[in-house]
């Protein structure tokens, strides 16, 4: 397997120190830059290990970079996970777990994302997640595109998410702009694509 570890260099040696013994190719970089750079470049990754908080940026900032399979394999560990971040990434469509962890735990983990990639197919409304994050949206804005690939019409959405009318109004607004796509029905094929 193919593994990219975007991490501090420290970290980057002891995992390949696990992983390549059981016969993993190890690839690394420091920066979300970096790892944006190398996901473009090559797109054959089994895994990929990130830390949550680098000095450049969170790991979530990847997702604009990633194909939806690369997506499938992103596992994101910190030793600063909380329950909201933690959420927030899983909505994404990530892995996420805590640091430190060890040679067996992280070894399983990689084995178990690879056969999952490769097994299972998306859901719609992971797809639907996963293409809000690669936009940026807010969990609110993401929330709201969920509801409304479920069938829900804004004011359906306006009374689940309480919120007005007018404000699922500006919250697609601010969806068209931030994604470049125009209308609601639009906005919904492009993330299930």
């Amino acid at each position: 397997m193919r593994v990219l570890v975007v991490d501090e260099g420290r970290i980057r040696r002891t995992w390949s120190r696990w992983l390549r013994p059981e016969g993993h190719e190890v690839s690394g970089c420091s920066t979300i830059r970096e790892g944006a750079r190398r996901l473009k470049r090559e797109q054959t990754w089994d895994a990929i290990l990130v830390e949550l908080d680098l000095p450049d940026g969170r790991a979530d900032k990847l997702l604009p970079h990633m194909s939806t399979e690369q997506a499938r394999a992103l596992v994101v560990l910190s030793a600063s996970l909380t329950a909201g971040p933690t959420i927030d990434l899983l909505g994404k469509g990530m892995w996420a777990i805590p640091k430190p962890t060890t040679g067996a735990p992280l070894l399983d983990l990689v084995e178990h994302v690879n056969e999952w990639r490769k097994t299972r197919q998306w859901t719609p409304q992971e797809r639907v997640r996963l293409w809000a994050g690669r936009h940026e949206l807010s969990a609110n804005q993401t929330q709201m595109l969920v509801l409304a690939r479920g069938g829900l019409r804004d004011v359906h959405i306006a009374t689940v998410l309480k919120w007005t009318e007018r404000g699922v109004g500006m919250q697609w607004s601010q969806v068209f702009n931030k994604t470049g796509v125009r209308g609601r029905a639009a906005v919904i094929a492009a993330a299930l694509a």
